[in-house]
């Protein structure tokens, strides 16, 4: 069965499909995504059915993992950030409401009473505004952050269900899931200015404000809208796979991700061409999608799996799969913590992800004399929060005056070259903890050389700044 959601009187959306069928059809429109998409394949297929393609082999990369759970309201549908609060904003569909989150506690601060049925939200970052959906009354509640309450309700088309919001241009885009289109809210009136056509059934939207473009899925008709801001209407419809739910945009990297639903996979869009260039395949039933654009991580959540796919951008695969509760939905990244926010409406609460972090540093050990074998000792610490998932490798460069030797030891395994060496720490470096290793080399240089030797830890992360260490040393006569 597709036990999605609650219509009322207590009856489900797939709970008879012969007895309800007439039902079903007058319903349809009203049902929401994930129910339409139930309905529309014929059979009841829960949630934990497989089908379509499988996830993509791992490949090494840092490790990911929920590093705290944090209990909201019932059916926790999407969160939103807003960095420069340090809050984060989660709809709880079946409770009406929105749980405020202070992100550097992970404690609920403030639950705020909507309007009935909220899904789609999103915050403006300067003026501290969130803007939230309301698929079962039409409309949208406008949020005040610093006083937690709602300042204004707009009605809006029908079925609203996805939010963006442009504080460049003070535009707010929703989109209207039955009316098969997008509503526009100028946020200094909070009124709805137009309404722009789209694909059939559209979900979810993400914007680019330098660019002036928005994306929109359009979940029943395989296809992704491009909206110019400046025109006001579509200049491109891209064609995607299966039900397309969730979007995300790295604007630098001219790419948009949309998970597609039945198709198991996430399509990657280039935005300059707007065509799409690559499919990833993911976990069961993948429903939203968020970037960390300085980590250069996607991350998506698979409804069926109980699981956030992490999708490095630069490689196009898929290079971590973290546990989570039972049934996560539309998640959120802060860019400047590089913490993601997943929603889950198994267990009602929001995973909070995060990934590891290496720093490493390096210093000579003892003095450089010529004609002697010199020591040069490292010190590779993960200062995240999350073990790594996959060994750790060192690549040391050196200059003319020094040449590498035997080394490692330990959980290190070390393959010296005429002027390199690359170092492999095979074993988990757990959060918190750091790893030495000694490096040995032949001082070929004459007396009074100044050599400079870097080190480098990989791979990158969120902070590449200190991945590397350079230390300088003064060869001796002996």
């Amino acid at each position: 069965m597709c036990f999605l959601f609650a219509e009322p009187g207590g009856m489900t959306v797939s709970e008879s499909r012969d007895t309800r069928a007439s039902y079903r059809d007058r319903r349809l429109a009203r049902l929401g995504p994930l129910a339409v998409a139930c309905a529309l394949v014929g059979t009841a297929l829960p949630f934990g059915a497989a089908g379509g393609a499988m996830a993509a082999s791992a490949v090494p990369a840092m490790g990911h993992s929920v590093v705290a759970t944090i209990a909201v309201g019932s059916a926790p549908t999407e969160s939103a950030v807003d960095p420069v609060l340090h809050t984060i904003l989660v709809t709880n569909s079946a409770a009406d409401t929105v749980s405020v989150i202070d992100a550097r506690t992970d404690v609920v601060t403030s639950t705020i009473t909507v309007g009935n049925g909220p899904t789609g939200i999103a915050v403006d970052p300067v003026r501290h505004i969130a803007y939230v959906a309301n698929e079962n009354d039409d409309t949208v509640s406008v949020i005040s952050e610093k006083s937690d309450q709602v300042i204004a309700t707009i009605d809006v088309g029908d079925v609203p269900y996805g939010v963006a919001v442009d504080p460049q241009r003070r535009t707010v885009y929703v989109t209207d899931f039955s009316d098969s289109s997008v509503s526009v809210i100028s946020e200094a009136t909070n009124t709805v200015t137009g309404t722009i056509p789209v694909g059939d059934g559209p979900f979810q939207a993400a914007l680019d404000p330098a660019a002036g473009t928005l994306y929109v899925t359009n979940y029943l008709d395989r296809s992704v809208s491009v909206i110019s801001e400046a025109a006001g209407k579509v200049i491109a419809t891209v064609g995607v796979g299966i039900f397309p739910f969730g979007v995300a945009l790295d604007p630098d990297a001219h790419s948009a991700y949309v998970a597609n639903f039945f198709g198991n996979d996430v399509s990657v869009i280039d935005t300059s061409t707007n065509k799409v260039t690559a499919t990833v395949g993911v976990g069961i039933h993948p429903l939203g999608v968020s970037v960390d654009a300085a980590d250069g991580a996607v991350f998506v959540t698979n409804n069926a799996r109980a699981s956030v796919s992490v999708i490095d951008a630069a490689s196009r695969r898929v290079v971590d799969t973290v546990p989570v509760g039972n049934a996560p939905y539309l998640p959120a990244t802060d860019p400047l913590d590089h913490l993601t926010y997943v929603p889950d409406q198994g267990v009602n609460a929001v995973s909070v992800l995060s990934g590891s972090d290496l720093a490493i540093s390096l210093a000579p050990v003892g003095p450089f004399v010529a004609g002697q074998t010199g020591r040069l000792r490292i010190k590779v610490a993960n200062t995240g929060m999350s073990a790594t998932t996959a060994p750790t490798r060192v690549f040391v460069q050196f200059p003319a005056g020094l040449t590498p030797l035997a080394s490692g030891g330990g959980s290190w395994r070390c393959y010296p070259r005429p002027s390199t060496m690359t170092c492999t720490h095979v074993a988990s470096l757990r959060a918190g903890h750091q790893s030495r290793l000694t490096i040995n080399t032949q001082i070929t240089g004459s007396a009074g050389a100044v050599l400079t030797v870097r080190a480098t830890a990989l791979p990158t992360d969120t902070t590449p700044a200190d991945n590397s260490a350079t230390t300088t040393v003064t060869v001796t006569q002996g």
